[in-house]
């Protein structure tokens, strides 16, 4: 058995703050995820948009705009983690399962 000290670094990708940490910025540090978009004064975003939608942006700044399946979720990246956790919470009692 080899041991060999390593830096691979470490980044938690189970978080929005994780994702946009990890991924390449596009025009004003924008993330966008195998979305189309046209972007107008916006920074600091992550964007994940269904196949086959187009989503026009403007104004946004430390956003995350995603949408899954019939779902579409757009609050501010700093609250993102308890946020997301209390909406799908949130749904689950008032929705039902249909949406999560």
């Amino acid at each position: 058995v080899y041991v060999m000290r390593c830096d691979f670094g470490w980044a938690d990708l189970g978080t929005w703050h994780g994702v946009y940490e990890s991924l390449s910025k596009k025009d004003g540090d924008n993330v966008v995820i195998d979305s189309d978009v046209i972007l107008e004064d916006a920074a600091n975003n992550i964007i994940k948009l269904s196949k086959g939608k187009l989503g026009v942006i403007n104004g946004l700044d430390g956003y995350i705009i995603a949408e899954k399946d019939n779902v579409l979720l757009i609050c501010k990246k700093e609250d993102s983690s308890a946020l997301v956790r209390k909406y799908v919470n949130e749904v689950q009692i008032k929705k039902g399962e249909e949406f999560v």
